[in-house]
């Protein structure tokens, strides 16, 4: 209503100087020139124009109207520009200004001028390329950063003949979601990449399916001490997925203690039952439970497949939730090591060569060998070595090109095979010999003993991706 009170006006005064002219003695008015209109900036949501002053314009009326001609605002003022905001995205918009002189001078009201101009379009935000993987005994959902993304909303449901059944609708600030004690079965995960910025919107839902599936790879039967002071054997059991099952881990058939081990502290953490205030709960059998702490050195998983141990602390109860003991449970694996002879030596790193250290190596009677406190930080060093001298780290997790050997500070990148090649190599005896692995940042390492002098013959690996810091 004001604005239009102000053109009222504006076209008296108009009116008022037009007959002031009719005197023969007054001189005819001619209009001020024309503006020139710029679109200055544009959003989803808004506009801002820019116009060139008019000389001798004392004023400047504007008005903005949307496609279907209605005005979204309009208004008079002495700027030489003007924005507006809440408008719809995509959308284009006109722009009309014109002048008004003073009521003292020889002008009067400009020609209008007229501009266009198109607010910005919501892009929607790409869609996540979700895949998932089993690792360490967890299903791991990973994809790239969405470009401009803010966050990602996801879904994950079971599905049993079809039918979907939620078990958890979240979101997250990373490019991954990792899910524990998922049961076996097929899953589905929805996920979009989701905007708080006005100039995108949401990405289209998206979902892919798997399965929770784990293939067993090793067995072993071990012995066990539970924490009633009773002992038994019980099988523990290796899958593909990186996890392990104590199958009867207290004596009772079919209650079985799942459990995935820290590559970075080797401590266990345990994948059934349930979890309280850093706790798990599980049930030894049909009239006991056990509450184990885990964390915190409280446990770990010492060894290789061929021979080991696994411990933890937990509290022991019976079903009506009463306190009966607590301690350690500890089950062990393998005979020990025996060892038939041993040599002194020393390594060298490549890219160290000033560093050396000694240490000693060990034959053991059933054919492995193994380095003690091999880089002296407590981590013994544990292979085999086949008739062509090519070494196999047994108590070294990995990947496809890689085994996560334990170094000063973290852990090293020791090249697997590659088409064939190997670049961790033994051969010698007693009494001398070359043990020489290559490492992704060290180089070549070499052990030597006895009366070995030139070693192995160096090759140097072909480019594969670099790993990732663990």
């Amino acid at each position: 209503m004001k604005t239009y009170k102000i053109y009222t006006l504006l076209a008296l005064l108009g009116a008022m100087s037009f007959c002031t002219s009719c005197d023969d003695d007054e001189v005819v008015k001619t209009p001020l020139g024309t503006t020139s209109i710029s679109s200055a900036n544009s959003t989803v949501s808004s506009l801002t124009f820019a116009w060139e002053a008019v000389s001798g314009a004392t004023q400047y009326a504007y008005e903005l109207r949307d496609p279907d001609e209605a005005l979204v605002k309009g208004d008079v003022t002495t700027a030489l520009t003007a924005t507006f905001t809440g408008l719809k995205d995509n959308t284009t918009y006109t722009l009309t200004v014109w002048s008004y002189a003073a009521l003292s001078s020889d002008k009067t009201t400009s020609p209008i001028a007229k501009l266009t101009a198109t607010t910005a379009k919501i892009v929607p935000l790409a869609a996540p390329a979700p895949a998932a993987a089993m690792q360490n005994g967890q299903m791991v959902v990973s994809w790239e950063p969405v470009e401009n993304a803010s966050y990602y909303s996801y879904q994950l449901y079971s599905l049993v003949d079809e039918v979907e059944t939620e078990i958890t609708d979240d979101y997250t600030y990373d490019a991954s979601v990792t899910f524990d004690k998922l049961e076996l079965g097929t899953y589905r995960f929805y996920i979009q990449s989701m905007s708080e910025q006005e100039a995108y919107s949401n990405s289209e839902k998206v979902m892919i399916e798997f399965e929770r599936t784990k293939l067993e790879v090793n067995r072993i039967t071990a012995t066990y001490t539970g924490l009633d002071g009773t002992s038994g054997t019980a099988d523990v059991v290796s899958y593909d997925d990186g996890s392990y099952t104590i199958e009867a881990f207290h004596g009772a058939t079919g209650f079985n203690l799942d459990f995935a081990v820290s590559a970075e502290t080797s401590e266990i953490s345990i994948l059934n039952g349930s979890s309280s205030s850093g706790y798990n709960s599980v049930w030894t059998d049909d009239s006991h439970y056990m509450a184990a702490y885990t964390s915190n050195g409280y446990s770990a998983f010492e060894g290789d497949l061929t021979r080991g141990e696994v411990w933890f602390y937990a509290y022991y109860y019976d079903k009506d939730n009463n306190y009966l003991a607590e301690g350690y449970y500890d089950i062990v694996w393998g005979a020990p090591a025996v060892e038939t002879w041993s040599a002194e030596g020393q390594f060298v790193i490549e890219s160290y060569p000033d560093s050396p250290w000694n240490a000693t190596l060990y034959y053991n009677e059933d054919g492995t060998y193994t380095i003690k406190d091999w880089y002296d930080i407590g981590e013994d060093l544990n292979f085999t070595v086949d008739e062509e001298g090519t070494v196999t780290f047994i108590n070294c997790e990995g990947d496809d090109s890689y085994w996560y050997v334990p170094m000063d500070g973290g852990y090293g990148y020791v090249y697997k095979p590659i088409d064939g090649v190997s670049y961790a190599n033994f051969e010698g005896d007693e009494n001398g010999g070359t043990l020489q692995f290559y490492e992704y940042y060290s180089k070549y390492i070499t052990f030597t003993w006895g009366s070995a002098t030139s070693g192995v013959a160096k090759k140097t690996p072909a480019a594969i991706p670099a790993p990732a810091r663990r």
